[in-house]
């Protein structure tokens, strides 16, 4: 079996952390994206092809907490697709998702029944999709992925040199998910599904926001 290199990939946001004038990329988030472009600068030859796309995928500060208005003007995708040019990723490859507020809706946003952005049929066990986070991360994606139609073996995972800084909570998160997803049918009811749990881990929490790195 021949395996083509992996051209389209997708970069999860880790939210944007206040400053004194504004808001900016998190530590989390930036290991993310250093990871791709470790990923890219190894072989950068299968990213000159015409079908070649990097997604960053990240919405506005406050949508993840709740909030129904953007806080800001600049999404966390816009943040995200300007350090890779800073680091002289090529701006054609570059495209932003900028309207989710959870893990699912990034996937569902990107290549969803509603998404132009890459085509979920495309992939099989020799083309890959690739996909960069965090490990523990990556676990609960893949649960989501497989309800959306992309199976574990067309995935090519791209995960952090760091560890999730936050262990527990992902531990409860992706223990909780599996049970959740039982039944989940279509990108909507899982959408509703994590959204759910999200509202019930805030709500374990005291009503405080998930940090950084839990994202």
């Amino acid at each position: 079996m021949s395996i083509e290199a992996t051209n389209q990939v997708m970069i999860f946001g880790k939210q944007l952390q206040p400053t004194e004038d504004g808001y900016e990329l998190s530590p989390g988030g930036l290991q993310r994206l250093d990871r791709f472009i470790e990923f890219y600068r190894a072989d950068p030859t299968p990213f000159a092809s015409r079908d070649a796309i990097v997604v960053c995928s990240g919405g506005y500060a406050g949508l993840a907490s709740g909030e129904a208005e953007r806080n800001i003007d600049q999404s966390e995708a816009t943040f995200m697709a300007d350090y890779l040019l800073g680091q002289g990723i090529p701006s054609g490859l570059i495209e932003t998702e900028d309207t989710s507020n959870s893990t699912v809706r990034n996937m569902v946003n990107t290549f969803g029944p509603e998404s132009d952005l890459i085509d979920p049929s495309a992939f099989s066990p020799e083309y890959r999709l690739g996909l960069v986070s965090h490990p523990n991360h990556l676990k609960r994606i893949l649960m989501f992925a497989g309800k959306l139609g992309i199976d574990h073996a067309s995935t090519e995972l791209i995960p952090t040199r760091v560890s999730d800084s936050t262990l527990v909570e992902f531990g409860i998160r992706n223990f909780l998910y599996r049970p959740l997803l039982l039944g989940a049918e279509g990108p909507e009811q899982l959408a509703a599904r994590d959204e759910f749990l999200g509202k019930v881990l805030s709500t374990v929490r005291g009503g405080k926001k998930p940090s950084a790195e839990a994202a």
